[in-house]
């Protein structure tokens, strides 16, 4: 859901209806944009939070999938679904990410929330989210649980002959098949633009992608099994919110004798349905948006019996199919 279509509250302003703050974590970037905060945390699926940051200028930060716990967040796409941020600068971004990770910290990740020297209120984010999300690189990191030193860590990273420069032992893949003809020349010129700087300012080594190894015949087809593979999950996801469980708890009386009122006939329940239908099929309509009720249908519709296998189970090959190359 944009910016415009949000389900509850829209980011546009009343001056400027039209204009839009871009994704659905459009409210962070706006919050920055503002100057109402310095960081600003949401998520980011394919680029919610990196488009809205882009059309605010604002410092959008979407790092490796499962680097910060999800807890906490309603799931959308899970296998897709990053913790981020949005800040006005990089230098705030770095910040960020240092307090975020613990990275920051002489002790390990242990931050003393008072200032002294008690262990007892001393907590790290990252420790305390741990066993609250499988899909955390927690899990399937070797650096947190300390199996790997700092010193191993640098003993690994390749050296460079000039280590005065920022990026100095970074390597920065840059696939061939990325520069699409589509491409608007403006946007090209400025991503080597950016590669040059990334070079020759932050002293990074740029290492070039051939088509070989990432087809571009792969990257065309991988926004189609983005969406393909995003909206089945939000399906699978929100199918929780059925007033049963999880959802709004829907009195029924209330909707019997709608028929007839204006604006709201929707909500109506149809007639051939059993109690329990009904309020789920009511609960459902109120409570979602009509992007997402989109989001929903077209997931739905995809893990169906006849589209499982050309829809969902393609979109997962293309999807291996990149991973695969990128790895």
């Amino acid at each position: 859901a944009e910016a415009l279509r949000n389900d509850y509250y829209s980011t546009a302003t009343s001056s400027s209806p039209l204009l839009s703050t871009g994704g659905s974590s459009s409210g962070a970037a706006a919050t920055i944009a503002h100057g109402s905060a310095l960081l600003s945390i949401g998520t980011d699926t394919g680029g919610s939070l990196r488009l809205p940051s882009a059309w605010t200028s604002t410092v959008g930060f979407k790092p490796t999938y499962g680097t910060f716990s999800r807890y906490g967040v309603v799931s959308y796409a899970s296998s897709l679904d990053t913790v981020g941020f949005v800040t006005g600068s990089v230098e705030c971004a770095r910040i960020g990410w240092e307090c975020l990770t613990g990275n920051g910290c002489d002790d390990g990740g242990r931050r003393n929330l008072n200032g002294n020297d008690d262990d007892d209120v001393e907590r790290s984010w990252v420790d305390s989210n741990k066993s609250r999300d499988a899909t955390a690189r927690v899990y399937h990191d070797d650096r947190y649980y300390g199996l790997i030193t700092s010193q191993q860590q640098r003993q690994q990273q390749p050296s460079t002959t000039d280590t005065t420069k920022p990026l100095a032992n970074i390597r920065i893949g840059i696939p061939n098949a990325f520069s699409l003809h589509e491409t608007p020349p403006l946007i090209a010129k400025t991503w080597s633009a950016a590669a040059n700087t990334l070079q020759n300012v932050g002293g990074a080594t740029l290492v070039p992608i051939p088509e070989s190894i990432i087809s571009s015949e792969w990257i065309k087809l991988s926004c189609a099994s983005y969406y393909v593979l995003a909206c089945a999950e939000a399906s699978s996801n929100l199918s929780r919110y059925d007033g049963v469980r999880f959802g709004l708890d829907v009195n029924l009386n209330d909707f019997v004798n709608l028929d007839h009122a204006q604006g709201i006939e929707e909500y109506h329940p149809l007639a051939d349905m059993t109690a329990l239908e009904e309020k789920i099929s009511t609960t459902r309509v109120l409570g979602f948006g009509d992007e997402v009720q989109r989001r929903v249908l077209a997931g739905t519709s995809v893990l169906s019996s006849d589209r499982f296998h050309t829809h969902y189970e393609a979109a997962a090959v293309v999807r291996a199919k990149v991973s695969q190359s990128i790895e």
